[in-house]
Formats: C-alpha cells, structure tokens, sequence
C-alpha cells in the first residue's frame, strides 16, 4: 500500500509504474494457472468475471446450461435471468458433500452451450475432475467455465484445460478486497465480443476516427472497462510475491496431508464430515455438518479458532502457512465445546449413510 501511495504522487512516473505492477501481476497469475499473461483480465470481483462471461455467450430458446448443486450462488444467479428467455438451467445432484462427474456429465447434451463448475465447492469442499468435465463438454463444443476463487493459490488449477477460469482474489491467493481475475484461453476458444467496452477495452482510444468506431484489445483486456484497483493490485502481487517463493506441488502436498489428517480426527471424534477423504477430490477447506455452526463459529472465535459457520456446516481452511500445531489446537478447542449431536457413519466415498 505504501508504495502505491508513493507512486500515485508521481504523475506519468506513477502511472507507468501502476503499469508495471499490473503486468507483473498478470505473469503471476498466468504462471499459477498455465496460461500467457495475454489471458489474464483484471476486473472488480469474481461476480463481475461470471456476469461479463455469460453476457459473451449467445444463447437461444432451446439451449441448455449445465450446472451443479453445490454451486455458489453467484454461479447460478445470472444463468436463471435467462430462464425467462427459454433457456434451460440443469443442476446436477450432489450425493452427501460429493458431486460425482457423471452426475454433471450425464446432463450434457448437443444443446449444451456453458458448463459452469466451482473447481472446488465452497460448501463441502469437494474438487471436480476438470479434464472429465471438459472432456464431456468438449465432444458438444460446450463452453467450459471455472471458478478456482475455492482453489487457486493452494492447489494447481490446470486452467490451460478450459475455456475460461474466473476467481476473487481475497481467499487462497492471500490479496484484498476489490480486483477479480477473469482469463480466458484463447488456445481453447477465441475471444468473444465482451457484453460491456469502456477506454480499457479497445488500444488505443485517442484515434482521429474515435467518435466512429473501436477496436477492441486483442487479449483478455477486452474485459477491462475502466479503471481497476490499483491498491489491490499491489497488494496482490505482494502476496503472490511471497507465495510463488514454494512450488505449487509442494503447497498442495503439504495442505492435502494436513486436511487429510483433520479429516480423520474429526469423524474419528464422531462429526459428519462433508469432505472427500480421496486427496483427487479435496483443496484447503474441511467442512463438517452442524445445524448450529453459526454459534460454534462464535464460540471457537472467542477461543481464537477462526473458521466460517453458517448453513448447517462448520468450514475450516488450511494453507501453506498452517502446520500440525494449527490442527492440534483446533481439536483441543472443538472438544471444549459442544459437539456433534450424534455421530452419522458414511459410506465409503463420502456420500452419507442414508
């Protein structure tokens, strides 16, 4: 932050070095997502990625989008505006926490025209197969959409796989509020007429003909309409600065045994846990079901365990910077409050008993 003051004093100087800091966030944000910087359009927030995304894709009465039960609501919400218009909106069942890829897969068909899919389920933590989704999606000329804000910075998102990959920038990858990151492969799938132009979409505006006509960027900055968060970019590239010092591997390897561990304590200690103990299908986050999880939440916050409680669940979030003592610590504080009602046995895989 200091030094996006010092530069904003500085004039030109300080907008070239605003500049600078936005490219070299996008290399970083390309590197962690196997794509070239030209991918990367920076935007005010996730929701905003989706909604400029769904207003690129020409849909007709008739078509179909494919998606699933375990989607967060800013997922589902601008595909149900088109409902009105005659549009199908197919949402996959989930089995317990789990959302098995043929449940997704099997709704696909040559009307098909979006399959939109959390890399990682904000509510059981449970992750996707992307190459099998995309794959399906791929044999009908679907567009694939992902949405990595559950996944990106913790473990590897394969983004050079499908079409578009949106996420906020405020969870894993450790930045603030205000910027989110929308890339687009054009590898995959050529860039579209985005839904909205302002002076960021087009390269150059000061033309003799600018009152006539637009030419739109030939990268992912199309999407861009005006300004973004130039404090939240630096502070974005700071904490991708000191993330990117570990390999990608060793971040997921090193979070993946923690959950997995965590896991195991917790339906050893009798709590329904949502999460796949199958390290294919799970990231950083651990959800066990607890209809008063908003006020064990609270109670664990006056501990100074801090998860996230709310819709029948309790959610814990583990990363790079958390180690066995973080979980030791945790166990110790959840058997000091009150518990599970009862314990509720699964079947292997992790669908629930009943």
């Amino acid at each position: 932050m200091q030094a996006y003051l010092n530069n904003r004093g500085l004039a030109d100087a300080g907008r070239a070095a605003h500049a600078a800091v936005e490219e070299r966030l996008r290399g970083r944000l390309a590197t962690l997502l196997g794509l070239g910087p030209e991918s990367v359009a920076l935007v005010s927030n996730a929701s905003e990625a989706i909604n400029l995304v769904v207003g690129s894709v020409p849909l007709v009465p008739g078509d179909n989008v494919v998606l699933n039960a375990m989607e967060y609501p800013s997922m589902v919400q601008p595909w149900l505006r088109w409902v009105a218009r005659g549009v199908d909106v197919r949402v996959a069942p989930a089995i317990g926490g789990d959302v098995p890829t043929s449940s997704i897969t099997d709704l696909i068909d040559d009307r098909t025209k979006v399959v939109g899919v959390s890399h990682v389920s904000y509510l059981s933590g449970w992750r996707h197969d992307l190459a099998a989704i995309t794959k399906a999606a791929d044999a009908v000329g679907a567009l694939t959409l992902v949405d990595a804000t559950q996944s990106l910075g913790v473990v590897r998102v394969p983004g050079d796989l499908v079409d578009v990959v949106i996420s906020s920038s405020y969870k894993w990858l450790l930045g603030g509020h205000g910027l989110g990151i929308l890339a687009w492969n054009a590898a995959r799938r050529p860039l579209p007429e985005p839904p909205a132009v302002g002076w960021r979409s087009v390269g150059e505006i000061f033309t003799d003909d600018r009152m006539e006509r637009y030419d739109l960027h030939s990268t992912a900055r199309r999407f861009e309409v005006g300004l973004p968060s130039y404090p939240s970019i630096y502070s974005l590239d700071a904490s991708l600065a000191w993330l990117q010092q570990f390999p990608a591997e060793a971040v997921e390897e090193h979070v993946l045994a923690l959950t997995g561990r965590l896991i195991n304590e917790l339906s050893e200690r009798g709590w329904d846990v949502l999460t796949s103990a199958d390290d294919a299908h799970r990231a950083g986050n651990v959800s066990v079901r607890a209809q008063n999880g908003a006020d064990l939440a609270v109670d664990l916050a006056d501990r100074a365990v801090h998860c996230w409680g709310g819709d029948g669940r309790l959610r814990f979030s583990l990363h790079l910077f958390n180690g066995d003592a973080d979980i030791d610590r945790l166990l110790a504080t959840l058997d000091s409050v009150p518990g599970p009602a009862s314990p509720n046995p699964r079947r292997p895989g992790g669908a629930d008993a009943s």
